[in-house]
């Protein structure tokens, strides 16, 4: 993956996140409706979803990555931040309740979090004032079965360990992963696309990717996704019980548009390093390390100015104040959680070598006997 273009990917990333900053802050009431700008949170967590799957794809498929080094690296870079947020949520849910929820409640709920089962077949749980959580419960499992496929050796052992995550993360998230698989499929496809585009005129490829991104923007201005949804909870029993995966067929479209916005984008960017040695670049690359902190604190951030705010309608003015306050407390709390990633990888790694030698003496405590029984025999 050229340098340029990994650049491109960070602008991406950055958008789409400020564009789920939009939308809640416009359903909470802090600013005012601004057309297709905030209705555009959905369509970017599906974006997110196919950015995943070929950024992990492309940074697991080299000769040096081990098992070990992708654990490390995805438990590092998803607790850095996924952990603290979940101690301010709960943490402010404990200090302002009103004797409603149960400490033991409380604890299930934190649990479930921590091992990111909200969402999960029938588990509706979630977490207190952060309902953007549910995306990375999705990410999280998409992360164990890609390294089930990747690190797993044996052809049917492979299979049927991919098989049994896809089994117990349950229909919601099962029907969704093929956006992520999307991303994947790209990284590993990239010389075969950019070979294709070749034989397109440049005007042709340039019109695929401004093309591509306003199918994604009329998706989501329009009534389409409402419209699919409502007529498969008429025909589909149950379906609302699909809960985050209810959009799964208009949620394949976007991924679509997406991929073929980013194979265009690949071509087009190639491995040149302008943009990406350019201010603008180093300006994004910088805003891009704060992005999964602001996915996941912004709606805890904007619940609390709503709060402290008297009634009143929503206006322009307060709502991009509100924005901006959310955007600096995120840069604090980012040196906090994404900014000690190198500190957290350490940390990690340390368990994972910790829990590999605790396997080997297991199973050297069970070879050992049966070795001395065959020895006497």
């Amino acid at each position: 993956m050229g340098k340029s273009f990994s650049t491109y990917l960070d602008v991406l990333r950055v958008t789409a996140s400020m564009l789920v900053v939009l939308e809640h802050a416009a359903l909470l009431g802090l600013l005012p409706s601004l057309g297709v700008a905030t209705a555009l949170s959905h369509e970017s967590v599906m974006v997110f979803f196919v950015l995943s799957g070929l950024v992990i794809a492309s940074s697991s498929r080299s000769r040096q990555a081990t098992a070990r080094e992708y654990v490390a690296a995805r438990a590092a870079r998803v607790l850095s931040v996924a952990l603290p947020a979940l101690i301010c949520c709960f943490g402010c849910s404990v200090a302002l309740q009103t004797g409603s929820a149960s400490p033991r409640l409380t604890a299930v709920q934190f649990t479930s979090a921590a091992l990111f089962m909200n969402g999960v077949w029938t588990n509706y749980l979630e977490v207190p004032f952060n309902g953007p959580f549910w995306s990375l419960c999705h990410e999280v499992w998409y992360y164990a079965c890609w390294g089930v496929l990747r690190f797993t050796g044996r052809r049917h052992v492979r299979i049927a360990g991919a098989a049994l995550v896809l089994v117990a993360m349950g229909p919601a998230f099962a029907a969704l992963f093929g956006l992520w698989l999307l991303g994947a499929f790209i990284a590993s496809r990239q010389e075969q696309s950019a070979a294709l585009l070749r034989r397109v005129p440049r005007w042709g490829v340039h019109a695929l990717l401004i093309g591509s991104v306003l199918g994604v923007v009329f998706i989501g201005a329009s009534s389409l996704e409402g419209n699919v949804r409502d007529l498969l909870r008429t025909h589909v029993h149950g379906w609302w019980r699909m809960r985050s995966a209810e959009y799964v067929l208009t949620d394949y479209a976007i991924g679509a548009l997406m991929a073929i916005h980013l194979i265009t984008a690949a071509y087009l960017f190639g491995d040149g390093r302008r943009f990406a040695e350019s201010r603008v670049g180093r300006l994004v690359r910088y805003c891009a390390g704060f992005t999964f902190t602001l996915y996941l604190f912004h709606y805890p951030l904007l619940l609390a100015l709503r709060a402290l705010r008297a009634p009143q309608p929503a206006s322009l003015g307060v709502g991009l104040g509100s924005i901006a306050a959310t955007l600096v407390g995120v840069w604090v709390v980012g040196f906090a959680t994404e900014r000690q990633l190198p500190r957290w990888r350490c940390v990690v790694r340390m368990m994972v070598d910790t829990v590999a030698r605790g396997t080997r003496a297991l199973r050297t405590l069970h070879i050992a006997p049966a070795a001395a029984v065959l020895h006497r025999g």
